[in-house]
Order: structure tokens, then C-alpha cells, then sequence
């Protein structure tokens, strides 16, 4: 797992996500987040979490690594307003964060670039909702 998605899930996990935890029904026995994607058979809503795209710049004194991180947030009814307050809770906790980086990163933003892109399953198992986030790091050379 690389910095960046150890944070988002430390962040997730923290005090600061316990409105979203709570929001999906995550509970010390109940997990709700994922990376990639969840068990078969999953109660909605969850989250799942991909990378899409990530990439590594050299400056004079420095490293800068961005990735673009797209959170799922999947439910099995349609016409659910929860799995929208989700995705908006998605955003809002990861919205210009300060992330709690090691290893000698430091976080310069993170930025949604999408609102929330409604998708139905193809296999008819319920929808998701994606919010797409960027993540700009840096690590001192």
C-alpha cells in the first residue's frame, strides 16, 4: 500500500471519519470500506477504494507523487438518499485534508474532481456512486 492509501485509510478510520463509519453501518465487527473491492455478497452501503491513476514528478529539492484515488460507494437500492449522503461524506472528509503522512511525506492538497457520477451494476445488483480524489504529496529529497 503505498503512503497515500495508508493515510486515507488511517483518516477513515481516525475520529474524523465516524460520521461516514457511522453513515454505512461500520462497526468494530462490521467493516464497510475496502480497497479494490468488497466480499460477495456485501450489505449496501459500503465504499470501495481504487487508485486510477498516480504519478511521480522530481523538482530541485524534492518529490512530488499525485494520485487520483476514485471511491465507491455502492448500495443495492436504487433509490437510496443514504448512499448519496455517503458519497457527499466521501468528499467532504477528503475535501483539501491534511492527511498524518510517514516516512518524510508531506501533504500539499487533495481535491475532488468529480460531484458524484451515478452508475447502475450490470449485473442489476444495485448502483455506486463515484467520487473521484486527488492527492498531492511531497517527500524531501
Amino acid at each position: 500500500m503505498h503512503e497515500i492509501t495508508t493515510a486515507v485509510v488511517t483518516h477513515y478510520l481516525s475520529a474524523a471519519g465516524a460520521a461516514l463509519r457511522a453513515l454505512v453501518g461500520q462497526t468494530s465487527t462490521v467493516k464497510k470500506f475496502w480497497e479494490d473491492e468488497a466480499p460477495p455478497n456485501t450489505a449496501g452501503p459500503y465504499i470501495t477504494m481504487s487508485i486510477i491513476s498516480s504519478g511521480h514528478d522530481g523538482t530541485m529539492g524534492s518529490d512530488i507523487d499525485d494520485m487520483r484515488i476514485q471511491f465507491s460507494v455502492w448500495d443495492d437500492d436504487p433509490n437510496s438518499a443514504t448512499a448519496q449522503q455517503v458519497a457527499d461524506a466521501v468528499r467532504a472528509l477528503y475535501n483539501n485534508v491534511q492527511l498524518t503522512l510517514t516516512n518524510g511525506y508531506t501533504m500539499l492538497c487533495s481535491n475532488p474532481v468529480s460531484p458524484g457520477r451515478k452508475l447502475r451494476d450490470p449485473d442489476d445488483k444495485g448502483f455506486q456512486i463515484i467520487v473521484e480524489i486527488d492527492f498531492l504529496v511531497e517527500k524531501a529529497r
